[in-house]
C-alpha cells in the first residue's frame, strides 16, 4: 500500500488501511523528500519503507523490502508448484528473460511503450505456463510428445 507521506491520512487512506489489515502487506510511504505530514503512529504494524519517487531515495530499500516480503509469504500452493516438463521450464525461462528485459529498459529510461512489449512477452510466456493460452507451437509439442492414434 502506497501512502503520501507529506499529507495526513484522509478517510480513504484509513479505509484502505483497515481493509489491508486482514492481509499481509507492505506500507510504502512516498514523498520522503518532502516534510512529513503523515502520523506514523497511526499506521498498523506492517513493514514499511520510506521512498521518494521524485529523487529515487529509498528505492533500493523498497526492492529489498519487496523481496523479503515475498520470501516470507507462503500460499496454500507454495509447496505444490513443480515444473514437470521442458515446455513449462522454457515458458518460465522466457517469462524471466522478458521481465528482466523490461526492468533493464526502465532503468535505462527507455520509453515505457517499449518496456510494455517486454512485459507483454512475459505475460504471454506465463499464460503458456498456466494454460491461459494454447498456441499452435504448444499443440505441436504436445502431439509430438504423446502418441495419439487416428
Amino acid at each position: 500500500m502506497v501512502l503520501d507521506g507529506s499529507l495526513a491520512l484522509d478517510d480513504n487512506d484509513r479505509q484502505v488501511l483497515a481493509k489491508a489489515e486482514s492481509v499481509p502487506h507492505l506500507l510504502v510511504i512516498n514523498k520522503a523528500d518532502l516534510p512529513r505530514g503523515i502520523d506514523l503512529s497511526s499506521l498498523n504494524g506492517s513493514p514499511r519503507v520510506h521512498v521518494s519517487a521524485l529523487t529515487g531515495r529509498g528505492l533500493e530499500d523498497l526492492h529489498e523490502a519487496i523481496r523479503a516480503f515475498l520470501r516470507n509469504q507462503k500460499t496454500e500452493l507454495a509447496d505444490d508448484l513443480v515444473l514437470t516438463n521442458a515446455r513449462q521450464h522454457e515458458a518460465l525461462a522466457k517469462g524471466i528473460i522478458s521481465m528482466n528485459a523490461a526492468s533493464d529498459a526502465l532503468e535505462r529510461n527507455v520509453p515505457h511503450e517499449m518496456a510494455l512489449l517486454d512485459l507483454y512477452q512475459a505475460l504471454s510466456a506465463l499464460d503458456e505456463l498456466t494454460g491461459e493460452v494454447v498456441t499452435d507451437d504448444i499443440l505441436d509439442r504436445i502431439f509430438a510428445t504423446f502418441c495419439i492414434g487416428k
